[in-house]
């Protein structure tokens, strides 16, 4: 029953008139900072590319970001996402992105289970290798390899790169050590504005 499920699902996500956009990136050596000014990089990746697509295919609408859990996660990546919105330069110029997440439960928001069903697919397809060749006689990593192309058909071709294969080195050292010596803190600090005006308007 659940193979069937699975199969159908992918068979639904085929012909889904939809956008995906993942980032594959090794787990960072370093322990990110625990500052709540800090957005980790995958996200601003992510909602780069959100507001990104929207400006091209959907200039009048706003993306809302779903959280999955209580906001507590990431060392509070709800208030993370915010305060980057709101202070930053970068965050500020993404007009397309709501300002503040909803924080949803998983287990009865479709959405989120599309992504987990995605990211899952993704992440074992990645650490399998599986861009080399499927192991012969894997019925397993057979379908995971098929999911995955359905999956990348789904990316679209924006002339952005929305399926980014971002290793360990050029993800995080560089956002660490600029968050260490206060550069990219004190550039974006000095980019916020005592008002502001509302998303849209």
């Amino acid at each position: 029953m659940q193979r069937e499920f699975v199969e159908s699902f992918f068979d639904c996500v085929s012909g889904w008139n939809i956008r995906i956009f993942a980032d594959i990136m090794y787990r960072p050596l370093n322990v990110p900072p625990a500052d709540v000014a800090f957005l980790p990089v995958q996200f601003r990746s992510q909602l780069i590319k959100i507001n990104r697509h929207l400006e091209l295919t959907s200039p009048d609408e706003i993306a809302v970001v779903l959280l999955d859990g209580d906001g507590r996660q990431y060392n509070n990546i709800a208030a993370r996402y915010s305060n980057w919105v709101y202070r930053s330069r970068m965050g500020q110029s993404l007009s397309r992105i709501a300002d503040t997440p909803y924080l949803v439960d998983s287990k009865i928001t479709q959405g989120i289970q599309i992504a987990d069903m995605a990211a899952y697919v993704i992440r074992t397809y990645q650490e399998n290798k599986l861009f080399n060749g499927v192991p012969t006689g894997s019925h397993y990593y057979s379908a995971i390899a098929r999911y995955y192309r359905i999956l990348k058909r789904q990316v679209g071709g924006l002339g952005i790169s929305q399926w980014n294969e971002m290793a360990r080195l050029q993800h995080y050292a560089r956002a660490l050590a600029l968050w260490a010596s206060g550069g990219k803190v004190a550039s974006e600090r000095r980019g916020i504005s005592k008002t502001r005006t509302m998303r849209g308007s």
